[in-house]
């Protein structure tokens, strides 16, 4: 009840192999069960967890589905709280005196190089088996591991009492036959370069072009090399907007002609008017129709009014002040609408171009942001 005990999922060959070894050094499994050919789940003792991972954690991806054991029981015995409150008063203490430092769990998909880069980031925040920092901001610290490993996808970071648990979910890998390249997004000078690897074209401070390769995947003597790595730059985004000082658009004048049909089982009976298109009196028009049911039995009786609304052309005037003003916002929104969110907005600088009645904004934002694009093409 008191022994921390860990629900495991494991995935590899030779699982029977894997069992009948840890039987011979007198590692318990309990609830043993078979999930397919190459995936096996079980439950282990936390002492027992840590030889499982040393001893076969390179062979075998180990996950933890979750905990059990100590945590569990304190959970009952809360449920009788009026009961049991002096015994839990006195367990609690016992648990203060005896755990002065915090349980640390790494996971990194059993990537043990990955697992000690994680350690020597978490030392930088005093935390260890041997020394506790409860105060530190866990999403400094995820943030901290996200920067610092190149690999992950997905950091997580979660305090379950004196349990620091980190699960890290690394990139999946591609085959070396993927030719990577990073490309930019957009002009810009660059900033800084967090390189891991491959055929670097650009130094910090070098103005860069849209499309350009930055960093590609290449061979170094008989050794390939697959582009990995981060560029951030001051880039400058571009959005555009235009509009006309003076428009022209078709609008109702109000005048109004109707003319009334009548129908049965869906076919026209008579007109009003005979000459139906002929006593439209309008160049232009838009209609609408309406429908009447004047005789509802068996096969109703329909009168069918349709509405004939004259067109007329209008010319719209916009002041040079209020257009440009309205240029700006929209040629704004469109710049903006390019770059992540929350990246942060250096300079703001807008062009106007005028030709005749037209009028063209561009808006220019400077921002630092990660600028390229991964582009792969398998060779």
């Amino acid at each position: 009840m008191f022994e921390i005990k860990y629900h495991l999922e494991v995935k590899g060959l030779n699982l029977n192999n894997l069992i009948k070894k840890l039987n011979e050094k007198n590692i318990e499994l309990e609830n043993l069960s078979k999930l397919d050919y190459d995936k096996i789940s079980f439950v282990i003792k936390r002492k027992d967890f840590k030889k499982l991972k040393k001893q076969f954690g390179s062979n075998y991806k180990i996950k933890i589905i979750k905990k059990s054991g100590f945590f569990v029981f304190i959970d009952k015995i809360k449920s009788r709280f009026g009961l049991l409150i002096g015994f839990v008063s006195t367990l609690m203490t016992l648990v203060i005196l005896s755990n002065t430092f915090m349980q640390i769990n790494i996971c990194a998909e059993n990537n043990s190089e990955i697992e000690s880069q994680i350690a020597t980031i978490l030392e930088k925040y005093n935390i260890s088996e041997n020394s506790v920092n409860y105060n530190v901001n866990l999403s400094e610290v995820q943030q901290e591991i996200f920067k610092n490993i190149k690999e992950a996808s997905i950091v997580e970071v979660e305090r379950d009492g004196i349990i620091l648990n980190i699960n890290v979910k690394l990139e999946e890998k591609t085959n070396l036959s993927d030719n990577v390249s990073y490309v930019s997004r957009f002009d810009g000078i660059i900033t800084d370069i967090q390189y891991g690897a491959g055929i670097l074209n650009i130094n910090v401070g070098d103005l860069v072009k849209s499309g350009q390769i930055l960093l590609e995947s290449g061979f170094v003597g008989d050794v390939y090399h697959k582009a990995q790595g981060r560029i951030f730059a001051d880039a400058y985004v571009v959005g555009s907007s235009y509009g006309l000082l003076e428009s022209v658009s078709v609008v109702r004048t109000g005048n109004v002609q109707i003319i009334n049909d009548y129908s049965f089982a869906n076919k026209k009976l008579f007109k009003s008017n005979r000459n139906h298109q002929a006593k439209v009196n309008f160049d232009l028009y838009e209609t609408e129709q309406k429908e009447t049911i004047i005789i509802d039995f068996l096969v109703p009786i329909k009168k069918v009014q349709t509405i004939y609304y004259e067109l007329g052309s209008s010319t719209i005037s916009k002041s040079y002040e209020n257009l440009v003003e309205e240029l700006k916002v929209l040629s704004y929104n469109d710049a903006v609408n390019k770059i992540p969110k929350n990246a942060e907005i250096k300079e703001v600088k807008y062009d106007i171009i005028q030709e005749g009645n037209f009028i063209k904004v561009n808006c220019n934002i400077i921002t630092n942001i990660e600028i390229c694009d991964k582009i792969f093409d398998t060779i």
